[in-house]
């Protein structure tokens, strides 16, 4: 850690909140499911963010451009902003406008708002127009499981409400629902 600059020990921090999402996301699909909410479905791990992050570092490293990499191979004009994050997030071989999306998500949302600014203004239109309506979609989707979760805790409620405790023939309090 001590060996990493600013700019690097920024984005080493923005990877390690983003892996502790990663690790507690199948346990809120478990929880969620358990309600009826479906799982958010996310592909990325923690062992991939931290080769992420050791990629961009080698890459920074051996680089001679102060530039990020964009994705269709062109300089864009950009904000200032931390090149290395900008590199994780802009890096797109043949993957599909969904697969990128679903790989930098968890970075981008441990991605502090100024940076998330810069990273956007590195993206040529046709992939913002892409990021943008997947950002849509997700949330959409977001609201969804919200409305699910919201549906099932009020059926959990509302089946509460119409039960009550009383006493059995032993002194015992138990139970007893109008299903």
């Amino acid at each position: 850690m001590n060996s990493l600059s600013p700019e690097e020990r920024e984005v080493y921090e923005i990877i390690q909140k983003a892996k502790r999402d990663l690790r507690h996301q199948p346990i809120a699909d478990f929880l969620g499911s358990g309600f009826g909410i479906s799982p958010k479905g996310t592909t990325q791990t923690p062992q991939d963010l931290d080769l992420e992050f050791q990629n961009a570092i080698r890459d920074s490293n051996n680089s001679t451009s102060s530039q990020p990499l964009v994705n269709n191979g062109s300089v864009a004009p950009t904000k200032p902003g931390n090149r290395i994050l900008q590199r994780i997030l802009n890096k797109r071989s043949n993957e599909t406008h969904e697969q990128w999306y679903a790989r930098i998500d968890p970075v981008i949302s441990r991605t502090p708002r100024e940076e998330y600014r810069a990273w956007k203004a590195t993206l040529s239109s046709a992939d913002d127009k892409a990021y943008d309506a997947l950002v849509r979609k997700e949330n959409e989707q977001k609201r969804q499981r919200m409305q699910e979760a919201d549906a099932a805790l009020w059926d959990m409620f509302k089946r509460d409400l119409s039960c009550r405790w009383v006493p059995d023939a032993n002194g015992d309090y138990v139970k007893v629902c109008n299903d």
